[in-house]
Protein backbone atom coordinates (compact mmCIF):
# COMPACT_ATOMS: atom_id res chain seq x y z
CA UNK A 1 0.00 0.00 0.00
CA UNK A 2 1.42 3.36 -0.78
CA UNK A 3 2.31 5.78 1.43
CA UNK A 4 -0.57 8.13 3.03
CA UNK A 5 -0.67 11.41 1.59
CA UNK A 6 -1.62 14.71 4.25
CA UNK A 7 -4.60 15.97 2.70
CA UNK A 8 -6.86 16.14 -0.60
CA UNK A 9 -4.54 19.38 -1.83
CA UNK A 10 -1.76 17.35 -1.35
CA UNK A 11 -3.14 14.46 -3.00
CA UNK A 12 -4.26 16.80 -5.79
CA UNK A 13 -0.71 18.47 -6.22
CA UNK A 14 0.83 14.99 -6.34
CA UNK A 15 -0.67 12.98 -8.47
CA UNK A 16 -3.24 15.15 -10.76
CA UNK A 17 -2.47 15.10 -14.37
CA UNK A 18 0.06 12.37 -14.23
CA UNK A 19 0.64 8.88 -15.63
CA UNK A 20 0.87 6.12 -13.38
CA UNK A 21 0.75 2.22 -13.17
CA UNK A 22 -2.41 0.38 -12.28
CA UNK A 23 -2.70 -3.25 -12.15
CA UNK A 24 0.64 -3.29 -14.59
CA UNK A 25 -0.82 -0.76 -17.02
CA UNK A 26 -0.07 2.86 -17.72
CA UNK A 27 -3.38 5.30 -16.66
CA UNK A 28 -4.09 8.75 -16.68
CA UNK A 29 -5.06 10.09 -13.09
CA UNK A 30 -6.66 13.10 -12.00
CA UNK A 31 -7.96 14.01 -8.87
CA UNK A 32 -11.40 16.08 -8.33
CA UNK A 33 -12.21 18.39 -5.40
CA UNK A 34 -14.53 16.35 -2.98
CA UNK A 35 -17.59 17.57 -0.50
CA UNK A 36 -17.83 14.06 1.19
CA UNK A 37 -14.89 13.04 2.91
CA UNK A 38 -15.25 9.44 2.35
CA UNK A 39 -13.75 10.08 -1.11
CA UNK A 40 -10.60 11.62 0.18
CA UNK A 41 -8.77 8.79 -1.06
CA UNK A 42 -9.92 8.32 -4.25
CA UNK A 43 -8.36 9.12 -8.23
CA UNK A 44 -9.74 9.28 -11.70
CA UNK A 45 -8.34 6.30 -13.59
CA UNK A 46 -8.21 6.43 -17.42
CA UNK A 47 -6.82 4.30 -19.82
CA UNK A 48 -4.56 5.88 -22.28
CA UNK A 49 -6.31 6.86 -25.51
CA UNK A 50 -9.60 6.28 -23.44
CA UNK A 51 -10.55 9.72 -22.00
CA UNK A 52 -13.55 9.95 -23.08
CA UNK A 53 -14.82 6.89 -21.25
CA UNK A 54 -16.11 7.51 -17.51
CA UNK A 55 -13.21 6.73 -15.01
CA UNK A 56 -12.65 3.82 -12.97
CA UNK A 57 -12.52 5.12 -9.02
CA UNK A 58 -10.15 3.94 -7.21
CA UNK A 59 -8.14 4.66 -3.95
CA UNK A 60 -4.35 5.25 -4.46
CA UNK A 61 -3.29 3.13 -1.47
CA UNK A 62 -4.82 0.02 -3.35
CA UNK A 63 -1.97 -2.34 -3.58
CA UNK A 64 -2.20 -2.13 -7.47
CA UNK A 65 -1.63 0.86 -8.11
CA UNK A 66 1.77 2.42 -8.57
CA UNK A 67 3.21 6.40 -8.12
CA UNK A 68 5.97 5.24 -9.00
CA UNK A 69 7.73 6.88 -12.21
CA UNK A 70 6.78 4.53 -14.99
CA UNK A 71 9.65 2.61 -17.60
CA UNK A 72 10.23 5.17 -20.42
CA UNK A 73 12.40 5.13 -23.74
CA UNK A 74 11.03 5.07 -27.28
CA UNK A 75 7.48 6.64 -28.35
CA UNK A 76 6.64 6.46 -31.82
CA UNK A 77 4.56 9.62 -32.74
CA UNK A 78 3.54 11.25 -35.58
CA UNK A 79 6.30 9.38 -38.21
CA UNK A 80 9.49 9.86 -35.68
CA UNK A 81 11.05 8.03 -32.62
CA UNK A 82 10.93 10.03 -29.69
CA UNK A 83 13.73 9.27 -26.90
CA UNK A 84 11.61 10.11 -23.57
CA UNK A 85 13.05 9.91 -20.13
CA UNK A 86 11.78 11.56 -16.34
CA UNK A 87 13.83 14.75 -15.81
CA UNK A 88 14.11 16.19 -11.97
CA UNK A 89 12.23 19.08 -11.80
CA UNK A 90 11.44 21.31 -8.66
CA UNK A 91 8.28 19.93 -8.58
CA UNK A 92 6.51 17.28 -6.05
CA UNK A 93 4.33 15.26 -8.96
CA UNK A 94 4.52 11.61 -8.85
CA UNK A 95 4.18 9.22 -11.42
CA UNK A 96 5.15 11.05 -14.92
CA UNK A 97 3.60 14.10 -15.66
CA UNK A 98 4.27 16.78 -19.27
CA UNK A 99 6.15 18.84 -16.56
CA UNK A 100 8.82 16.02 -16.12
CA UNK A 101 9.47 14.44 -19.69
CA UNK A 102 11.97 15.35 -21.66
CA UNK A 103 13.06 14.07 -25.27
CA UNK A 104 16.68 13.47 -26.40
CA UNK A 105 17.13 17.16 -27.74
CA UNK A 106 15.82 18.48 -24.08
CA UNK A 107 12.00 19.75 -25.71
CA UNK A 108 9.83 19.20 -23.31
CA UNK A 109 6.40 16.71 -23.77
CA UNK A 110 3.02 18.02 -24.56
CA UNK A 111 0.13 16.38 -22.63
CA UNK A 112 -2.07 15.66 -25.18
CA UNK A 113 0.89 13.06 -26.43
CA UNK A 114 0.65 11.39 -22.71
CA UNK A 115 -2.61 11.11 -22.90
CA UNK A 116 -2.20 8.55 -26.07
CA UNK A 117 -2.15 4.74 -26.91
CA UNK A 118 1.20 5.68 -28.65
CA UNK A 119 2.51 6.90 -24.98
CA UNK A 120 0.80 3.87 -23.62
CA UNK A 121 3.69 1.60 -26.04
CA UNK A 122 6.56 3.26 -24.71
CA UNK A 123 5.91 3.00 -21.17
CA UNK A 124 4.93 -1.16 -22.27
CA UNK A 125 7.45 -1.16 -24.75
CA UNK A 126 5.47 -2.85 -27.20
CA UNK A 127 7.30 -1.99 -30.15
CA UNK A 128 6.97 -3.66 -34.19
CA UNK A 129 9.68 -6.02 -35.30
CA UNK A 130 12.51 -4.30 -37.65
CA UNK A 131 10.75 -5.80 -40.89
CA UNK A 132 8.02 -4.28 -40.17
CA UNK A 133 9.62 -0.55 -39.03
CA UNK A 134 11.76 -1.31 -42.46
CA UNK A 135 7.96 -1.12 -44.18
CA UNK A 136 7.23 1.67 -42.47
CA UNK A 137 9.95 3.48 -43.73
CA UNK A 138 9.75 2.26 -46.92
CA UNK A 139 5.84 3.11 -47.01
CA UNK A 140 5.77 6.58 -45.59
CA UNK A 141 7.32 9.70 -46.95
CA UNK A 142 6.86 11.02 -43.91
CA UNK A 143 7.71 8.63 -41.75
CA UNK A 144 11.74 9.51 -40.64
CA UNK A 145 12.56 7.09 -37.59
CA UNK A 146 10.52 3.49 -35.57
CA UNK A 147 11.15 2.35 -32.55
CA UNK A 148 11.81 -1.32 -32.36
CA UNK A 149 12.51 -1.64 -28.53
CA UNK A 150 12.28 0.23 -25.71
CA UNK A 151 15.69 1.74 -25.83
CA UNK A 152 16.37 1.13 -29.97
CA UNK A 153 14.93 2.61 -32.65
CA UNK A 154 15.60 2.66 -36.58
CA UNK A 155 16.36 5.95 -38.73
CA UNK A 156 16.27 6.62 -42.57
CA UNK A 157 20.12 6.83 -43.43
CA UNK A 158 19.98 8.22 -47.06
CA UNK A 159 17.48 6.50 -49.40
CA UNK A 160 18.31 3.16 -48.91
CA UNK A 161 20.07 2.93 -45.45
CA UNK A 162 19.60 2.24 -42.15
CA UNK A 163 20.96 4.29 -39.06
CA UNK A 164 20.46 2.49 -35.44
CA UNK A 165 19.92 4.59 -32.61
CA UNK A 166 20.20 3.53 -28.56
CA UNK A 167 19.02 5.96 -25.91
CA UNK A 168 18.96 9.13 -28.42
CA UNK A 169 22.08 8.20 -30.18
CA UNK A 170 23.64 6.63 -33.64
CA UNK A 171 25.67 3.56 -32.26
CA UNK A 172 25.04 1.46 -35.88
CA UNK A 173 25.12 1.94 -39.57
CA UNK A 174 23.52 -0.48 -42.63
CA UNK A 175 23.91 0.49 -46.48
CA UNK A 176 20.55 -1.09 -46.77
CA UNK A 177 17.14 -1.18 -45.29
CA UNK A 178 16.39 -5.17 -46.61
CA UNK A 179 18.46 -7.85 -44.50
CA UNK A 180 20.50 -4.74 -42.71
CA UNK A 181 24.32 -5.72 -42.64
CA UNK A 182 24.88 -3.40 -39.51
CA UNK A 183 28.75 -1.52 -38.75
CA UNK A 184 28.68 -0.74 -34.94
CA UNK A 185 29.94 2.93 -34.79
CA UNK A 186 33.32 4.40 -33.11
CA UNK A 187 36.65 2.79 -32.31
CA UNK A 188 36.81 -0.72 -32.15
CA UNK A 189 36.59 -0.77 -28.36
CA UNK A 190 33.54 1.63 -28.31
CA UNK A 191 32.03 -0.43 -31.08
CA UNK A 192 32.44 -3.81 -29.38
CA UNK A 193 30.21 -2.12 -26.31
CA UNK A 194 27.55 -1.18 -28.27
CA UNK A 195 27.46 -4.43 -29.81
CA UNK A 196 27.42 -6.16 -26.74
CA UNK A 197 24.73 -3.91 -25.22
CA UNK A 198 22.48 -4.51 -28.03
CA UNK A 199 22.96 -8.71 -27.55
CA UNK A 200 22.42 -8.27 -24.07
CA UNK A 201 19.53 -6.31 -24.35
CA UNK A 202 18.64 -8.83 -27.00
CA UNK A 203 17.39 -6.06 -29.35
CA UNK A 204 16.57 -8.24 -33.04
CA UNK A 205 18.62 -6.38 -35.57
Amino acid sequence: MAAEMLNREDIRTRLHNTVCMYRGKPVYITVDNILDNSQLHIVNSYPLGSMRNAPDKIDYRDDEFSNASPPLGYMYYSGNAYYLSRVAVRQFQLGVSANNIRDEKGQMFDRGSLLSKEFEQCVTGNHVTLKRAVDLLEEGSYVTSVPIHRHYAVFKSGRKGLMLHSRGEPVAISPTMNKPVWTFLGAPSVADVHRRIAEKEKVKI
